[in-house]
């Protein structure tokens, strides 16, 4: 049984992992390096992501710099953040390329809040999918003679608390993205 638990702990912390990842992706108006984490540059014949060719730092809120460690790639990786459209401003300064985040009107925040919710409720899928198997794993278990019946519901109540403090928490990290998307 504790075997099925340290899976349930795993999964529910993987997709608590994806989630957090996914809504970094997500632009709240504050200049974040993981807005550029999804965007591949097209570099020594392969597809790499901009984080294995140049060093992201944001030098104020409405900005990133990107300074490729092998100069010679910067014009593959402005050409990558020009094709990914993404709405910045992009400035190439001939070994680093600064990105000017415009301004987000009222209306562009509300569709990020409701992308950030559709992400959650992914996540919160995703969960009681992981509640499922391991239920499923459990009853499988029980029904071969290894688990008692009063263990079992003493198994899925604790289990159920660990599966209620996930979606809890997926809870309270969507209403931060929130306000933070309507805040600026």
């Amino acid at each position: 049984m504790e075997f099925i638990k340290q899976e349930l702990v795993n999964k529910l912390t993987a997709t608590k992992d994806h989630l957090v990842a996914e809504f970094a992706t997500v632009r709240s108006g504050r200049a974040n390096p993981g807005l550029l984490d999804k965007i591949l540059v097209d570099v020594y014949g392969q597809k790499m992501p901009i984080s294995n060719l140049a060093t992201v730092t944001v030098p104020d809120p409405k900005q990133l710099l990107v300074q490729p460690w092998d100069k010679a790639n910067t014009s593959h990786v402005e050409k990558a953040l020009l094709e990914a459209n993404l709405g910045f401003g992009v400035a190439n300064e001939g070994t680093q390329i600064r990105l000017a985040l415009p301004l987000l009107s009222n209306e562009r925040r509300e569709e990020l809040v409701k992308q950030v919710n559709r992400l959650a409720e992914d996540a919160k899928v995703s969960v009681r999918n992981i509640r499922r198997e391991a239920f499923d794993a459990l009853n499988d278990k029980a029904s071969g003679g290894g688990v008692s019946d009063d263990d079992k519901e003493r198994l899925k109540k604790e289990w159920q608390h660990l599966i209620d403090g996930a979606i809890e928490n997926i809870e309270q990290m969507t209403t931060k993205k929130s306000e933070e998307l309507r805040q600026f």
